[in-house]
């Protein structure tokens, strides 16, 4: 198994994220365009350049990333949005380092493990950016015990296009109260 994953961890670190970032339309198109490509996953995640505005999307603090957002956003306001929203979540799900690792290193097994799982990310995520719908990045352990991990991307829902990353109970690390993100905790700047 490729390790545990803390409950509803993508909509908490990247769910989130990708959710505000994927919402400006030139890093839609270039995402799209990297994906297309064939370049590796991990790569595009860490290297998105839209017009000189460099975001990567495991590593920036979340204060440089709200700050891009504002950036690649006119009239900005998108990145005091993200941290807002973000701040809701459960506080073992919101934005630090740790939560971010652990969901790539996650992941970056499971698709070692089962090569065949990148090539269904890459083609689940096309689809949901070819769609022209709002995306929606979404986790949910719903898989019956033994499984191994999926991604789906699911049109239902009038207008959104609901990128699923699915596991079953196994890898779960369950909320306990009062748990705070992974640390390292990166609320400030990386200035």
């Amino acid at each position: 198994m490729p390790g545990n994953m803390p409950f509803h961890l993508e909509k908490g670190a990247l769910g989130l994220r990708m959710d505000f970032l994927i919402k400006v339309q030139a890093v839609r198109a270039e995402v799209l365009s990297k994906l297309r490509a064939g370049e590796p996953l991990w790569t595009i995640a860490g290297a998105i350049d839209v017009g000189g505005i460099n975001v990567n999307l495991f590593d920036d603090r979340q204060a440089d990333f709200a700050a891009k957002l504002d950036e690649l956003t006119p009239g900005g306001g998108e990145g005091a949005d993200y941290l807002t929203k973000q701040a809701l979540l459960r506080p073992l799900n919101q934005d630090s380092t740790g939560n971010r690792s652990s969901f790539a290193q996650f992941w970056q097994n499971a698709i070692s493990e089962n090569p065949g799982l990148g090539d269904e990310l890459r083609q689940q995520l096309i689809v949901a950016l070819e769609s022209g719908r709002e995306v929606d990045f979404w986790w949910e352990c719903s898989l019956p015990t033994p499984s191994s991990p999926q991604v789906k991307t699911s049109l239902d829902l009038p207008e959104i296009a609901r990128v699923m990353f699915r596991t079953d109970h196994r890898t779960i690390v369950p909320d306990q109260p009062g748990q705070q993100p992974r640390a390292p905790i990166d609320t400030g700047t990386s200035a």
